[in-house]
């Protein structure tokens, strides 16, 4: 397990920094300076036996990458985040091939660009609120793809959250 604390305020990309880091159980970032950042691209990615993150004291209001974040994490169960995507420049595919993820705790906000979340079966529906509460109000079209089981878990009335802001909801 690890608790970074290193001074991260002037860090701007922090791109592909846990790339495969395999024997990784346990990644506590909370103490991360992330004001500055700007790109997160595969921050966490490959890292076989990672099973709980914490980014849940993020800063991300300058952050405009975030490409496949959380991706290919065989054994993530639990991810506490805090993010806001108010800069985020493309489709937003966090937790890509995550397929254990149950927990998504904490807060997103200002989602303007469309969301999957296709390979995430286990995700709860608490977690799945985490999403939709944090989407935007949006004028151009966009998507929030989820897989078969994940849309199932809705009710028509927790869709309406999505469609409401003007989102278009997937069943994959």
């Amino acid at each position: 397990d690890i608790k970074l604390n290193i001074d991260t305020s002037k860090v701007t990309d922090m791109s592909f920094m846990f790339l495969g880091c395999d024997g990784l159980e346990t990644l506590d970032l909370s103490n991360f300076n992330t004001i500055n950042l700007k790109s997160a691209r595969q921050m966490i990615s490959f890292c076989d036996k990672l099973k709980t993150v914490d980014a849940s004291n993020f800063d991300t209001r300058n952050l405009s990458d975030f490409h496949s974040m959380f991706c290919n994490c065989d054994e993530l169960t639990t991810v506490y985040i805090n993010i806001d995507f108010s800069k985020a420049y493309t489709d937003l595919d966090l937790f890509h091939s995550d397929y254990l993820l149950t927990n998504i705790v904490g807060r997103f906000s200002n989602i303007k660009q469309s969301f999957y979340i296709k390979d995430c079966p286990n995700l709860t529906v608490d977690s799945l609120m985490v999403i939709l509460n944090g989407l935007a109000t949006v004028t151009e079209k966009r998507r929030l793809s989820l897989n078969r089981t994940l849309y199932d878990s809705l009710t028509p009335e927790q869709i309406a959250i999505a469609t409401s802001k003007g989102w278009t909801v997937i069943r994959n």
